[in-house]
């Protein structure tokens, strides 16, 4: 008897597998940077203000450097102060309302923050797949169960989506893995391989 429950795991797997792809989009170097400059917080006037209370922050493409526009020029000595505070070294320049600050060099340290939280992430999705995969396995055994399908039936099914999961793993991880060597660039990607040897090997 042909069996039709892992074509539910199918399309549960490859929207979560789509999702998942999206969601790697989010994770570049350059956010480490601007999260680092959005968490700072400094007194004025009795007050506790963010930079973002301050200015606006973006990266400037055509210069390649992160851009701050001062919302007012009063305080852009007060920003410079709290963005030399930041364990990276910031090389700034100011041009009237504007503070242009140089991508900073980040260490293998700073950017394994980045690859922490990408196998975060992909972690939580492994385990949505693997839940997708239970989900047409359970109702076929309630099938067997209730006599709508036979057992061996029911095996094809699981099989199958048993199947579909290591398919669905197997390319979450590759992708997991060109996401982690474009963070880390050729200069670092070696040494990550050598510190999870037994993800490579």
């Amino acid at each position: 008897m042909e069996e039709n429950y892992s074509i539910q795991a199918e399309n549960l797997m490859s929207g979560i597998f789509n999702d998942y792809i999206q969601s790697l989009s989010k994770y570049c170097r350059d956010n480490l940077t601007i999260t680092l400059i959005k968490s700072l917080k400094f007194k004025l006037q009795d007050r506790y203000k963010r930079i973002e209370d301050l200015s606006s922050i973006e990266i400037n493409q055509e210069l390649n450097k992160f851009q701050l526009l001062v919302y007012n020029t009063d305080y852009i000595e007060i920003l410079q102060e709290q963005i030399n505070t930041i364990d990276l070294e910031m090389n700034m320049e100011v041009e009237g309302q504007f503070i242009y600050i140089e991508k900073p060099k980040l260490s293998y340290n700073n950017l394994m923050s980045i690859v922490d939280d990408i196998e975060k992430n992909r972690n939580s999705f492994i385990t949505k797949i693997s839940k997708a995969k239970l989900e047409p396995i359970l109702r076929s055994r309630h099938g067997v169960e209730n006599q709508f399908i036979d057992s061996q039936t029911a095996q094809k099914a699981s099989t199958n989506s048993q199947l579909i999961y290591e398919r669905y793993e197997k390319k979450i991880n590759e992708d997991t893995q060109k996401k982690i060597k474009e963070i880390l660039t050729e200069e670092y990607f070696e040494k990550y391989k050598e510190e999870n040897f037994s993800s490579y090997s």
